[in-house]
C-alpha cells in the first residue's frame, strides 16, 4: 500500500489495513461459498446415493480444511511481506509518531472486525458449519491482539534498522 505523504512508503503501518481487509474478504467469500454449497447440497440437486455420498463428505472436509488453511496462510504471508518491505524501506523519524497514531486507530477497527465476525458467524445460516474453521475463528477472535503484534513488529522493523550514519551498512 502506498501512501504518498511527500515521500513514498512501503512497509508502512497502513499495510496492516490491507492485511485485515484481505483476510475479511477471503473469509466472507469462504463462508458465503460454503453456505451456497450447503444450499445446493440440501436441495437434492446432487441426489446423494451410495456413489456420491462419500464424495460429498470428502468435499465438505477438503473445502473447509483448504479454506481454513488459506486464511491462515494469507495472514502469515501478508505479515511477512509487510515486515520485509518495512525492513527495506527508509523512514523519517517523524513517521514514528504518525505510525503510533494510526495504530491507535487500527486497534478499535480490529476489535470492530472481530465483533462483526462473531455476530456474523452466530447467525443461523452459518451456525451449522462455523465449527469447521478453527483457524479462522482463532484469527478473528484474536484480531485486535494479532493486529497489535503486527503493528509492533512493523514499527520495530521500520525504525530499528541502521540506516547509516553510524558506520553501519546502508540499504
Amino acid at each position: 500500500m502506498n501512501l504518498n505523504l511527500n515521500y513514498t512508503k512501503r512497509g508502512s503501518i497502513l499495510d496492516t489495513v490491507g492485511i485485515m481487509l484481505g483476510v475479511v474478504v477471503l473469509t466472507l467469500s469462504m463462508l458465503l461459498g460454503n453456505a451456497f454449497y450447503n444450499e445446493v447440497k440440501n436441495t437434492g440437486v446432487l441426489q446423494e446415493n451410495n456413489v456420491t455420498a462419500p464424495i460429498l463428505e470428502s468435499a465438505d472436509f477438503y473445502f473447509s480444511n483448504t479454506a481454513d488453511n488459506l486464511v491462515l496462510a494469507l495472514w502469515i504471508g501478508l505479515v511477512i511481506a509487510a515486515v520485509i518491505s518495512a525492513i527495506l524501506s527508509r523512514a523519517n523519524a517523524l513517521f514514528l509518531y504518525i505510525s503510533i497514531l494510526v495504530s491507535l486507530i487500527l486497534i478499535p477497527v480490529a476489535a470492530f472486525i472481530s465483533n462483526w465476525y462473531s455476530e456474523f458467524s452466530a447467525s443461523s445460516e452459518f451456525l451449522g458449519f462455523i465449527s469447521l474453521y478453527p483457524k479462522t475463528n482463532f484469527i478473528f477472535a484474536h484480531m485486535p491482539l494479532l493486529t497489535l503484534c503486527t503493528i509492533f513488529i512493523i514499527i520495530i522493523c521500520l525504525f530499528a534498522v541502521n540506516r547509516g550514519g553510524g558506520g553501519g551498512r546502508e540499504f
